[in-house]
């Protein structure tokens, strides 16, 4: 019986995990309404490669309902040196202590 040991109960949690995240997969490439060289993504209804109204990253949260789409711009991030060391204070200065 599925279920009835440690390992089986593993894999249902993994498959779970696995469909929900071919899920969010799947809508994010729909939600994307182009073709994109840099992501290795080619879709025949939306051919144009890359254009500048696409040049977003596309967020996809699964909801109660189903899916909310959201969009955010490459640079949403800031300067990745600077982001990383305004995230990573305590590490950096672990390190330099050695």
């Amino acid at each position: 019986m599925a279920g009835s040991s440690p390992h089986d109960l593993i894999r249902i949690a993994e498959v779970r995990n696995i469909l929900t995240t071919a899920r969010i997969i799947l809508h994010s490439s729909l939600a994307r309404k182009a073709s994109s060289r840099e992501l290795h993504f080619k879709r025949l209804d939306y051919p144009e490669v890359d254009p500048p109204g696409w040049r977003k990253f596309t967020t996809v949260r699964p909801t109660e309902d189903g899916v909310a789409y959201g969009e955010l711009p490459l640079d949403y991030y800031g300067s990745i040196p600077d982001e990383y060391e305004r995230h990573n204070r305590a590490y950096i200065d672990a390190g330099s202590r050695r």
